[in-house]
């Protein structure tokens, strides 16, 4: 048996998930109980300041993609050299909370290019007992890191960037 996949459809299909918001997402620390000043801190600790009595604070993060995310098709032969699909999503936004004085205050805008590499295996494994078709995510890639919206930080938004860029590439990538 064999399996076909359409490079327009896969566009098409991807395109109208970026009109619907698909990839517009909000955590907060009512979700994550561990996402709060005290972790991002370790980043930039001039966001403490932001918060009443300088103490931990919850923060939310929210999503958005610059422009529609763009397929690229491949050989499935390895999801690090050769993968089936190559997802770019370009100019993707990652909005950082911080809640102060009663509301959420942005405190800063991290922006980068993101590659997600993506395979489809079979086979019976530990994490797919019944056999049938498997998504393989490969090293996330993220590259071209900006921070925006920064006024209210006293740190180099560069070293914050590049802080963050290394922290998505591992933590993010390890997750998925």
């Amino acid at each position: 048996m064999g399996i076909a996949l359409a490079g327009r459809y896969l566009d098409f299909t991807f395109t109208n998930l970026y009109n619907s918001g698909f990839f517009c997402l909000g955590v907060t620390s009512e979700n994550v109980a561990q996402l709060t000043t005290g972790l991002v801190s370790v980043l930039a600790p001039s966001i403490k300041n932001l918060t009443l009595e300088k103490k931990p604070a919850p923060m939310a993060i929210t999503t958005r993609p610059g422009s529609p995310p763009k397929l690229t098709l491949g050989g499935g032969t390895d999801v690090k050299t050769d993968p089936l699909i190559t997802l770019k999503l370009e100019k993707f936004a990652v909005d950082f909370y911080v809640w102060s004085y009663d509301r959420f205050v942005r405190a800063f805008t991290f922006t980068s290019d993101i590659t997600v590499p993506l395979n489809l295996q079979t086979g019976k494994t530990e994490k797919n007992p019944n056999g049938g078709l498997q998504p393989t995510l490969g090293g996330l890639v993220v590259a071209n890191p900006q921070i925006s919206n920064n006024d209210l930080l006293t740190e180099n938004p560069q070293q914050v960037a590049i802080a963050l860029q290394e922290l998505i590439s591992g933590l993010v990538g390890q997750l998925l």
